[in-house]
């Protein structure tokens, strides 16, 4: 088992001597983890290998400790920190020194904090492109509705201009060759329609029946009829100009 005092290997000796501020890798230590970084963990230190290297004055460290009552163990980022933030825990009796395998598993760790990190910052990059996109959509749907009225308007004025000084078929052309809506006005439509219902009429035959049969009668149908029975009703109907 490697000590909480000592460095495992020569290599790890020359870079706690130029990373001294903060306590050698595998130290039992104690420092903030969570919001705030309020809630206080003890575990063995590891700092982040570039860090170590650079011997910068905050540096990724993690806190690595076993999970009691299991063969496992389980690391906690406290993210860039100062040494100054961490407290070395002397005599602590509750953790073990940290194993002859601490390399490994603060490799793992640090590996497991920078894929948790990549993917914190893809679904933060995707949540704002999302919101970039949604806001360029809305922004060009409302200029589209500005365009759209802008248009309208001018077409409006175009088209009375048109009828006021009788341009009216070179008028449609222009808009036809230009691809935009023809002109339009209301026009008076003559309508026929073919409406089938029933009506009860009491006679002594069907011929007598259908003499029977009175205008206000079939007016009166068509007029008790819902909205949705008389669409059904309408078989078929011609137009004409009025």
């Amino acid at each position: 088992m490697a000590s909480d005092a000592t460095i495992s290997t020569p290599v790890q000796a020359d870079q706690a001597a130029r990373f001294s501020t903060f306590p050698a890798e595998g130290t039992l230590a104690q420092g903030g983890h969570g919001p705030a970084r309020s809630i206080p963990i003890k575990g063995w230190v590891s700092v982040h290998p570039d860090d170590r290297e650079l011997g910068v004055q905050r540096a990724r460290v993690v806190l690595i400790r076993p999970v009691l009552g299991s063969t496992e163990f389980r690391h906690f980022d406290l993210g860039r920190i100062s040494s100054d933030q961490l407290v070395r825990c002397e005599g602590e009796s509750d953790i073990v020194t940290a194993p002859e395998f601490f390399s490994f598993l603060s490799r793992a760790a640090h590996s497991a904090v920078e894929v948790t990190a990549s993917l914190e910052y893809a679904q933060s990059a995707t949540t704002r492109y999302r919101e970039e996109v949604s806001e360029v959509r809305a922004q060009l749907e409302r200029e589209r509705q500005e365009n759209a009225r802008k248009l309208d308007a001018i077409l409006d004025d175009a088209h009375e201009l048109a009828g006021e000084h009788d341009w009216c078929s070179v008028y449609d052309s222009f808009l036809e060759r230009h691809g935009l809506p023809a002109r339009e006005r209301d026009y008076e439509l003559e309508v026929t329609a073919t409406v089938r219902m029933s009506i009860t009429v009491q006679a002594r035959d069907a011929e007598a029946a259908q003499d029977k049969l009175e205008d206000d009668q079939v007016a009166q149908t068509i007029y008790d009829m819902s909205r949705r029975e008389l669409l059904a009703a309408v078989e078929d109907f011609d137009s004409e100009e009025a």
